[in-house]
């Protein structure tokens, strides 16, 4: 059924699932085409037309970032935030997280300016903010700017205290455990940059316990699995053994993860294991397709 966008999509669930990302990307590229085409017909409900459509977008940059490639996940990024529309996050709860997914994108791959300039996405939907103020924490910590990105943290943590949040696993979006990690991990990244490891390990440790908690989803409600941030921190600090450790528990939980595959490489290598250092090196060219290969502080 190629016309039929949501039928011709789901077998990137499996392909996601195991770590395919090349396979699921072209799945959803194909997905997202006959999506449009049907959309361009007209008479699309909104569940289909901001929903299911945005959810196989949503596939094309989660597919794209795991995989590291930047420039298709931004692109997707860029179309995902014109397609869900207060209404259809009004009324169908579960593409919140869809219209937040730019966020974590632009977070990854965008420079800094251009994340502090993406606009506030308003106070009608915290989530999405919360994801709006996460980037912009990232993009502060890598411009030095660490006040700064602790206030974006502590922003997170005030809108995790709203009703409307509280009220989101009712709808089956776990927001306070989603916001608790996204508050972590910048505070983990301003610690970093101000020479305090143990501290980042100590946030990173929490952040990876509560994502632990989070119910299993596709794609996940967070991007990627904190521990390999927990690794490269570890690694920093000349801990080499755990930092493998990390990294192992990334990618037994996300597996072909290139970037945590990355880090376990650097590891293997620091403590001299021949065999584990092979094994990461192939699991890195299996997965990675991003051009070139995440150093440590991209983790």
């Amino acid at each position: 059924m190629p016309g039929t966008g949501h039928i011709v999509h789901m077998p990137s669930h499996i392909w996601y699932r195991l770590g395919l990302w090349r396979e699921s990307l072209a799945a959803n590229r194909q997905a997202v085409a006959a999506d449009e085409s049907f959309i361009a017909g007209g008479g699309a409900s909104l569940l289909y037309a901001q929903a299911y459509y945005a959810h196989n977008v949503h596939f094309v940059l989660v597919s794209a970032l795991m995989g590291g490639d930047g420039a298709t996940a931004v692109q997707a990024a860029e179309k995902l935030a014109g397609i869900v529309t207060e209404r259809a996050q009004a009324e169908i709860p579960w593409t919140q997280p869809i219209a937040a997914a730019p966020y974590v994108a632009h977070a990854r791959f965008s420079a800094p300016e251009t994340i502090l300039a993406l606009p506030d996405p308003g106070a009608a939907f915290p989530l999405v903010r919360a994801h709006w103020h996460y980037a912009r924490g990232e993009a502060l910590v890598r411009l030095g700017r660490v006040d700064a990105a602790l206030a974006e943290a502590a922003a997170i943590d005030a809108l995790a205290q709203l009703p409307a949040i509280g009220a989101m696993p009712e709808a089956g979006v776990p927001a306070p455990d989603i916001l608790a990690v996204a508050a972590r991990v910048v505070r983990a990244r301003a610690a970093r940059a101000k020479g305090d490891d143990p501290g980042a390990i100590e946030l990173l440790t929490a952040a990876a316990a509560i994502q632990d908690r989070l119910p299993y989803m596709e794609p996940p409600f967070w991007y990627y699995p904190v521990r390999q941030s927990l690794g490269a921190v570890l690694l920093a600090q000349g801990r080499p053994e755990e930092a493998a450790a990390a990294f192992r528990e990334a990618l037994a939980r996300v597996p072909n993860n290139g970037w945590a595959a990355s880090g376990l490489l650097r590891a293997a290598q620091a403590s001299g294991d021949a065999a584990a250092e092979a094994q990461a090196r192939t699991s890195l060219e299996r997965s990675w397709f991003g051009g070139e290969q995440p150093g440590p502080e991209a983790l």
